[in-house]
């Protein structure tokens, strides 16, 4: 009966856990200031083509990327222009494109994630300590 009891009050503790602050404020959390960690925020509605597993697994990568690119992004770009005349007529046109890519790799990530099951939304929250992150670079330095 104890057992029983025990179990229910856990599961019913789940059902009812209320939304974390970070989730509710789209990644701005006052248990990770931005003074002391780096963050990363994603989001991802369930749906037919994406489960409630998938669309925390599309989240968790979001919350990833979205800190990646907060630290290291390179960036191309091409940037066109053509001038035609016909008939008399001048016509400009431009055209640009950029592309954004990412790739680090982070020692002491960290991910929190949550689901919303009457929105049906997963929430991820992915976070490393700024002291752990500048850590490998200090030791570096000493040892120039």
């Amino acid at each position: 009966m104890n057992r029983t009891l025990i179990v229910l009050l856990i599961m019913t503790s789940f059902t009812f856990a209320q939304k974390p602050d970070w989730a509710k404020n789209y990644g701005r959390s006052s248990t990770y200031p931005d003074q002391l960690y780096l963050l990363g925020f994603g989001i991802s509605k369930v749906s037919k083509e994406n489960d409630r597993a998938q669309s925390l697994q599309k989240a968790i990568e979001n919350a990833k990327g979205n800190l990646i690119q907060s630290i290291r992004v390179k960036l191309q770009s091409s940037v066109g222009s053509v001038t035609e005349e016909r008939n008399q007529k001048v016509s400009s046109y431009v055209s640009s494109a950029t592309q954004s890519t990412s790739s680090i790799e982070i020692q002491g990530l960290d991910v929190k994630s949550y689901y919303d099951a009457s929105e049906e939304l997963s929430y991820a929250l992915a976070y490393v300590s700024r002291a752990k992150l500048a850590s490998p670079y200090q030791e570096k330095e000493k040892q120039l």
